[in-house]
């Protein structure tokens, strides 16, 4: 107990959060180191003593196996930080069934617990990229814990940078058993007799027929542009390709083709084998670790351990296995690698021949990625597996292989349109829902990943949503249907309710109705009542009596107006019109919005007059309805309409209700089903761009890739394969190309956004020097130094963790502005750290100082009101940073105005020195030396006689004491001894140009050597101009007349060879294009051009020493202008810092100053207004301004010392890259 007691005492004291975070910080410097050295590739665990573990610690044996996972899951993170690819754990034996059923039944929930945790909700395999395979016997798993691991491969397919074997349940030798077993099943089929790519026998027989006309022909050089066949034996492990051998085929299988054939016995070797192991395909086990003190391997990895595995036995429990255990295994095995005598004779051990391939150099960031130009071969009927696979990978970029092909004419155009006519139906489906307000469940792609669909599910899927839009389109147009009679009936009801006062007011308004169309008219609208009066009154006389006709409907309200208007001009009047508002606002069902609309009722005489109201009412989109004049008829049709709608609102709620609940089943599956659709589309898009060979029925594609992902690919093909089950691998070859490839440049969540800045300018040169990698410090450096304050910086650097630490949840906001800052989230927390650094620099937080340290000055005691007082310099020094005495000085902006001035000179050649010395680096790169001897150094020297000397002068009148105190006693009027007026640097470098020679005031002794060095570095820098000018184009002319006097010609150009010389195998590989000629017995060959134009153009020194006149002009004068532009820098700090302190004089210092009651109010609202002002004005403003002239520093003063920039960016074609920029998938994720 008394363990327990200090363990759970040091896991309490480990676990608060100082300690916790020291514990981090150093390992990670730990780990950091060790991945320095050579890294295992594959590491085994023998996870023992859980058990032992938990009797030792008095605790249930669950709870130890318990804490085995949990000490599993640390070493897994200290493993991929260290970049191992492969982890293989021994999580559960076959032998282990022998335990009671009690603990077998507890291993096997708690397996299934853990293993949907680490897969499915858990962040570590996810952010390292690993993938889980479990190795085992899986028909001896339950139902239930088969499922789950099922589920866990399937979550964890699409991660392919490092693999988890869990081997559950296992042991090696069923595993070598199974192998066997798996190989002589392969050797018991035949070979399939009808042709196939890349049939072995073919293959065979034509290497024989070669043979034989071999040693008959005298030798000849082989083709160039041979490419590789695949053979029968074939280690998918180490290559993906191979040479078949003729040996391997019998004479009978040469000799009767139509008889079945069996592979070869003989062609059985370890690789073949090794290639039916569970563990097919990862590289060699290199570190073997078993806790509990057992030396034993108890049936574990038997076959894998070779003559380089290391087997280290630890005394300790696994639960007890943590990295101070680890360590000294992991620095032993790279002493061991590195150091370790071979047995033969005390060579030093090199890695084998595997590793080669398995662990090629690591990419950084200071130049692109290695990239390799592959050729795939792919048989037609795992083509769009393929592609799918490589999609999840999104290593690899395409090269268009039918260009010249219209995009009608390619062979997968009928499957894009019916992807096509699906995507259409997805978003009618996402339209209906909008309509019908049913929220669509998201999918967050950054957790769940959805497995590769075959093409009987795509079927199945297009079938059923072309049954689901037929569906749901006839539901939605029943609905539409249902609910315009709905509203036409409402509107139907509200006219025959208000048309009862139209008419009551009709009837009792009669000298109204009486209108003529002009004075002149002596035909009013009731002359034939007038003419035949009748007994009674006038107004109850029916209007159909009267010859007065009338329309009534209802109106858009916001068209009553032009409705009247029109009316009034067409009729001139001749209408009584009378309309009300309905109070009840209508729906529009075609596009589900409201409507406010009129009832309206005109009265005119004659048909005709009707008529034309009619026309124009439809016209201006009103809607007429059928009222009856009599009180009676319209009381029974509104009773008609209130019982219809009645009826009608029933149908309608059962018809939206059936909609709804369509609609509500495909929202639960549409965002996944957008997804599918749109990486099947984007894999057949793909498949147009490869090459279909008809004979051999196999596609063939071009493309580009990372060479260190080149083992991840052939895995990824070997899997499809294996799934597939074809005889015949994928091959991808490496093949050797003059064409420039593309640039990929490494980068992390932390480095993305620096990134993005140099890529906005111009995408590097293959293998050019990153400026990514410096910007990573020197950008928000010059940002700081611009908008220096401890205060504002903080504020900066507390948005900006806040973005880190709420990352996942912040990433699905769509604002536009946000999103551009969320972006550049790591930016602004450099920007703010430095920002802070050079606060402290300059002694300013919020336009205040910080009496951090004692100043080095000191004021006198004793002064009088008004009078200037000067400060006296002690014998000590302000220790860093600027003294906080100078803030509020008489003569603090002369003083920081001078300071910050030289400082942007300093910076500026700093910046623009190491800018330099990276054109040095490309030159060697490109091994270009010319550039080095005519660019480069002569470019150094003029820069450094100049602005060099220039920062010299600055730094070492910085160094001088010009003002030396006085003694003690010594007279206030008198100049002490030794004082010097210190000379302007400006005014010393006009001279040193435009009057060499001439020293105003001497800076270093009394100016005679001044003047020497001064004129020697102008003679310098004159010098090195004509070298700029004419060094390069000269040798560049001697080289191509050196090339030329050998008998090289340019590309394109024409060479006359002589006829007699005999046509030899050299000559016959070209292509040509001959012209004879008799009398000169010579032809002219014409030599075939790259047709992608990527060949050296023709050498004209014309253009050459016009490009390096305007390179020597641009270079000399940047050098002045550039090294002004750094000005900015004191420019906008100085900016800064006065803006905010008026900012503070003008609002927090009011309300410090405020005293009584209001001055707490006026404090608490200063408080806030200075707050406001200072983010939105000085932190968002003035930071978005600094900003922008650090962007501009990099692009044009510093990056125009060595950036090509006429690179081609990497495209690959990756499903996460394109869901990441498709606008319509963001909608749904």
């Amino acid at each position: 107990m008394t363990s327990m007691h200090l363990n759970q005492l040091r896991k309490w004291v480990y676990s608060s959060p100082p300690v916790e975070w020291g514990m981090n910080q150093v390992r990670e410097m730990v780990i950091g180191a060790v991945r320095q050295g050579p890294v295992p590739e594959h590491i085994a665990f023998v996870m023992d003593g859980n058990r032992r573990f938990a009797r030792s610690h008095k605790i249930e044996t669950a709870e130890g196996h318990n804490l085995g996972f949990e000490s599993l899951a640390k070493i897994l993170e200290v493993c991929y930080k260290l970049g191992v690819k492969v982890i293989t754990v021994y999580a559960f034996s076959i032998e282990n069934f022998k335990r009671s059923k009690y603990e077998v039944d507890a291993l096997m929930d708690l397996f299934k617990v853990k293993l949907a945790q680490i897969s499915q909700h858990g962040e570590l395999l996810d952010q390292y990229g690993a993938s889980i395979r479990i190795l085992g016997q899986r028909d001896l798993i339950r139902p239930d814990i088969l499922e789950a691991c099922n589920n866990a491969v399937e979550v964890t397919r699409g991660n392919g940078d490092a693999i988890l074997n869990i081997c559950f349940p296992y042991t090696s030798r069923d595993e070598i058993a199974t192998a066997i077993r798996s190989t002589v099943a392969e050797l018991s089929t035949p070979l399939p007799t009808p042709k196939r790519p890349f049939s072995e026998r073919r293959i065979a027989q034509k290497l024989r027929s070669r043979n034989l006309t071999s040693s008959s022909s005298p030798p000849r050089e082989a083709s160039p542009t041979r490419v590789e066949v695949p053979g029968a034996e074939l280690d998918d492990s180490i290559s993906s390709s191979a040479t078949l051998h003729p040996d391997s085929v019998t004479s009978s299988d040469v000799s009767n083709p139509d008889e079945p054939s069996y592979p070869d016995p003989e062609s059985i070797t370890a690789a073949t084998v090794e290639a039916h192991l569970f563990t097919a395909g990862n590289p060699p086990l290199d570190l073997l670790i078993r806790t509990s003190g057992v030396n034993r391997l108890s049936d574990f990895m038997l076959w894998q351990c070779h003559e380089d595995t290391q087997l280290r036995f630890l005394d300790c429990y696994w639960p007890e296995f943590s990295l101070r255990h680890f360590l000294p295994v992991l620095i032993e095995w790279q002493w061991q690698r590195k150091y370790g005598d071979d047995k033969e004779g005390g060579a030093v051990k090199t890695r084998p021949k595997f590793f080669a391939i398995m662990a090629p150099a690591k990419d950084t960031m200071f130049r692109s990625v290695d990239m390799s130009m592959v050729q795939l071969y792919v048989a037609n009927e795992i083509g769009r597996e393929v592609i799918n696979a490589l999609g999840e990978i999104g290593q690899i970029q395409f090269r268009d292989l039918n260009s010249e092909t219209s995009a009608f004419q390619r062979t997968f155009t009928q499957e894009i349109r019916r992807l096509d006519n699906v995507e259409r139906q997805l978003r009618y489906f996402h339209s209906q829902m909008e309509k019908a307000g049913i929220p669509l469940r998201k999918l967050d792609l950054d957790i769940e990943s959805l497995a590769a669909p075959s093409t009987s599910e795509i079927d199945e899927l297009s079938d059923r949503s072309q049954s689901l839009e037929q569906r749901v389109a006839s539901l939605n147009d029943s609905y539409e249907t249902l609910k315009k009679r709905e509203v036409e009936l409402i509107e139907w009801r509200w006219v025959l309710k208000e048309a009862g006062g139209f008419f009551d007011r009709a009837h009792g308004n009669v000298d109204e109705l009486r209108t003529s169309i002009d004075q002149d008219d002596d035909a009013p609208l009731l002359q034939d009542v007038e003419q035949h009066p009748q007994n009674g009154d006038a107004g109850e006389r029916s209007l159909s009596i009267m010859n007065i006709g009338f329309v009534s409907g209802v109106i858009p309200r916001e068209r009553v107006a032009a409705f009247e208007r029109i009316l009034w001009r067409t009729l001139r009047g001749n209408l009584y019109m009378n309309q009300s508002e309905i109070p009840e606002t209508l729906i529009d069902p075609t596009n589900n919005e409201s409507v406010d609309k009129n009832v309206f009722v005109i009265f005119a005489h004659g048909k005709e007059i009707i008529a034309k109201i009619r026309k124009i009412s439809e016209s201006l989109g009103a809607d007429l309805y059928a009222v009856d004049e009599n009180s009676d008829l319209r009381r029974d049709q509104i009773h008609e309409v209130n019982t219809r709608l009645s009826d009608l609102g029933s149908v309608l709620r059962n018809t939206k209700q059936t909609l709804d609940a369509e609609l509500t089943q495909i929202a639960r599956s549409l965002a996944a089903w957008i997804v599918i659709i749109k990486k099947e589309k984007a894999v057949y898009e793909t498949l147009n761009l490869l090459s279909y060979d008809h004979a051999r029925k196999t596609l063939i594609a071009e493309a580009w890739c990372p060479s260190n992902s080149l083992p991840q690919i052939k895995a990824a093909l070997q899997d499809v394969n294996n799934r597939a089950g074809l005889t015949v691998p994928s091959i991808i070859n490496e093949i050797r190309t003059n064409k420039t490839p593309p640039t990929l440049q490494k980068t992390n969540r932390f480095t993305e956004g620096f990134q993005t800045i140099i890529n906005a300018y111009g995408t590097s040169k293959y293998h050019e020097v990153n400026p990514g990698l410096p910007t990573v410090v020197t950008f928000p450096f010059l940002f700081a130094v611009m908008f220096g304050d401890l205060g504002h910086g903080f504020i900066m650097f507390c948005a900006a963790a806040a973005m880190i630490y709420w990352e996942k949840p912040l990433k699905k906001v769509r604002d536009e502005l946000f999103t551009m800052a969320y972006y550049g989230r790591y930016i602004m927390l450099m920007m703010g750290i430095f920002s802070m650094y050079t606060g402290l620099i300059y002694n300013d937080i919020f336009s205040r100082s910080m009496s951090l340290f004692s100043s080095a000055w000191e004021w006198p005691e004793h002064f009088n009101k008004g009078d200037t007082v000067v400060a006296k310099l002690t014998t000590q020094r302000y220790p860093f940073g600027l003294d906080w005495m100078w803030h509020g000085a008489e003569n603090e902006l002369l003083f920081a105005n001078s300071y910050k001035m030289k400082l942007s000179i300093l910076m500026g050649w700093c910046h623009m020195t190491y800018s330099l010395c990276l054109s040095y680096i490309n030159a060697r790169r490109f091994k270009s030396p010319i550039d080095i001897w005519g660019n480069f150094i002569p470019g150094m020297i003029f820069f450094q006689s100049i602005f060099g000397y220039l920062v010299f002068t600055i730094v070492y009148k910085w160094s001088t004491d010009w003002y030396p105190m006085a003694p003690e006693g010594w007279p206030v009027d008198v100049q002490p001894p030794n004082h010097r007026n210190p000379p302007g640097l400006l005014n010393m470098l006009i001279y040193m140009f435009l009057q060499p020679g001439t020293i105003d005031v001497p800076l270093y002794g009394d100016g005679t050597y001044q003047k020497i060095i001064q004129n020697f570095l102008v003679v310098l820098a004159v010098i090195q101009v004509p070298i700029l000018l004419f060094l390069k184009p000269i040798y560049l002319r001697w080289e191509n007349n050196q090339a030329r006097a050998k008998g090289y010609r340019g590309i394109g150009e024409t060479s006359r060879i002589s006829a007699l010389d005999g046509d030899d195998d050299d000559r016959r590989s070209f292509s040509r294009a001959s012209i004879a000629s008799e009398t000169e017995g010579v032809d002219m060959i014409t030599q075939g051009i790259d047709n992608d134009g990527e060949g050296h153009e023709e050498f004209e020194f014309g253009e050459v020493m016009i490009h390096q006149v305007i390179h020597t002009i641009e270079f000399c004068l940047n050098c002045v202008s550039h090294t002004a532009s750094y000005l900015r820098l004191w420019a906008l700090s100085l900016a800064h810092q006065q803006l905010s302190l008026v900012l503070w004089s003008m609002t927090l210092n009011k309300g410090l100053n405020a005293t009584g009651i209001s001055g707490v109010l006026i404090l608490v609202v200063a408080f806030y207004l200075w707050f406001f002002l200072s983010v939105c004005v000085l932190v968002v403003m003035e930071g978005t301004s600094a900003m922008l002239h650090s962007l501009r520093l990099h692009w044009v003063e510093a990056m125009s010392k060595h950036f090509m920039g006429d690179g081609i960016a990497f495209e690959p074609f990756s499903f996460r890259q394109m869901l990441e920029e498709d606008e319509e998938v963001k909608e749904f994720s």
